[in-house]
């Protein structure tokens, strides 16, 4: 529950820090050349205005950056919160006769547990977690903010594997090896060759459409990473 969260903010940051600091060290470059060669005063103001337009641009990924990372934190402590109301209820005592589950069981049907925000949220989030399972978003997005779940489901979760899907049957994988690419530090620890696959299948796509050139320069691009752990299938492939 916590841990979808968790990862998406490491990721996040590591890739947002990763980002402001290689578009920053370029503006320091471009500003300490500037400095050092000769230029005409308007050049240089035509420069410096340049500069201060990739300055604010970088503002705003910073802006974005924090604001994605503040939400992940929400839904981070809103999970936690979720865990802790949970590990607080009253749980069965063990040996409970027969009619004292079947008077409990009475009662309960008497009086549901509330679903409403502020109610008991584990079965309006199962729900809603079912329902995007099934492909139902607008149903699960209805739920979701009808019983306030919305902060302990991970909709964006959902909605990147439907944009996958989609993407793999109309024979793209640009979305897949967008995923990859963010998760390949797991994929590499867990010795997956899905990326690998990926890129062999945009390869086939290629020569399936007839553009051989193209698929030969997308493999000596893409293949050298992985020729060591699928020579023969490389081999094969070209």
């Amino acid at each position: 529950l916590v841990r979808a969260p968790a990862e998406r903010l490491s990721i996040t940051c590591r890739s947002g820090h990763r980002r402001v600091e290689k578009d920053l060290a370029a503006l320091l470059q471009e500003i300490q050349a500037l400095r050092a060669a000769p230029i005409c005063a308007r050049d240089a103001s035509s420069k410096v205005g340049e500069l201060v337009g990739r300055l604010k641009g970088l503002k705003r990924k910073v802006a974005e950056c924090r604001a994605e990372e503040g939400d992940l934190v929400s839904r981070c402590r809103a999970r936690l919160s979720h865990l802790g109301a949970l590990d607080a209820l009253p749980t069965p005592a063990q040996g409970t006769s027969a009619e004292t589950t079947g008077a409990a069981e009475a009662e309960c049907a008497r009086s549901p547990p509330a679903l409403g925000p502020g109610g008991d949220a584990r079965t309006p989030r199962l729900i809603v977690d079912y329902l995007h399972r099934v492909a139902l978003p607008e149903a699960a997005g209805a739920v979701a903010h009808a019983t306030g779940t919305g902060d302990l489901v991970d909709a964006s979760v959902f909605a990147g594997a439907r944009e996958v899907c989609a993407d793999l049957r109309r024979r793209s994988c640009s979305s897949a090896l967008q995923w990859a690419a963010e998760h390949r530090a797991r994929l590499r620890r867990h010795q997956s060759s899905l990326e690998f696959k990926l890129r062999m299948q945009d390869f086939i796509e290629f020569v399936r459409e007839g553009r051989r050139g193209d698929a030969v320069a997308y493999a000596r691009e893409h293949f050298p990473p992985h020729a060591k752990a699928h020579l023969a299938l490389v081999q094969r492939a070209m």
